[in-house]
């Protein structure tokens, strides 16, 4: 607690000396997004891309992605599809979340408009393959103080699949299925188990499984 004779001071002191404390610590937990002196040279993003094998893509929002494909749009079908949605990095099964409705005026990216905003799609990311790529990606995010977002399938109800301005891991393409008849955790045996890589679907467990009997 603070000695009674703070209560001495103005009350624009006290205004003053808590806006200060605010700024510190909003300084002090902020990430480096474009623009700031932090943020990673054109020389350092190539630099992830070389320890990634080459892995390190430019994040789109799903819209433009599909203004990529023939004909310049998705079906309908591929819409609504979240195995469809899953491949794509900037794509979320909850559309809404890539859209950046806070800023003024709102960043979006939606098939009926022209231009494409980033909205809260991620701007790089790291299509991992192996732990090295993750441990990469994570060590990278940290030494430069960036958002890191995690997406494997994108169906993350609150939206944590994606952030703006971050670094986005991709961890889809981890499609590794392993079986156990005596799995240990701890000394003590549990039985039979599966380790699924964090890529794999349900569907794909469920055939793994029923094809190990």
């Amino acid at each position: 607690m603070y000695p009674y004779s703070l209560l001495i001071f103005s009350s624009l002191a006290l205004a003053g000396w808590a806006q200060s404390t605010n700024s510190s610590a909003v300084r002090k937990f902020c990430r480096n997004v474009p623009g700031d002196p932090g943020f990673p040279t054109q020389i350092q993003w190539a630099s992830l891309n070389a320890s990634v094998s080459g892995r390190l893509v430019h994040v789109v929002p799903f819209a433009q992605f599909c203004k990529t494909l023939p004909g310049g749009a998705c079906t309908s079908q591929q819409l609504l599809s979240s195995v469809f949605r899953d491949e794509i990095p900037g794509a979320m099964y909850q559309a809404n979340w890539e859209q950046d409705y806070d800023s003024f005026p709102p960043s979006l990216c939606e098939p009926r408009l022209r231009v494409c905003g980033q909205g809260n799609v991620p701007l790089f990311g790291v299509l991992a393959e192996s732990t090295s790529d993750i441990q990469a990606g994570v060590k990278f995010a940290r030494s430069h103080n960036l958002r890191l977002a995690i997406k494997a399938s994108g169906h993350d109800y609150l939206g944590r699949s994606t952030a703006k301005d971050s670094l986005l891991i991709s961890t889809h393409k981890l499609q590794n299925i392993s079986f156990t008849d005596n799995f240990v955790v701890g000394g003590q045996s549990l039985g039979p188990a599966v380790t699924l890589g964090s890529g794999v679907r349900l569907q794909q467990m469920y055939a793994a499984t029923r094809a190990e009997g």
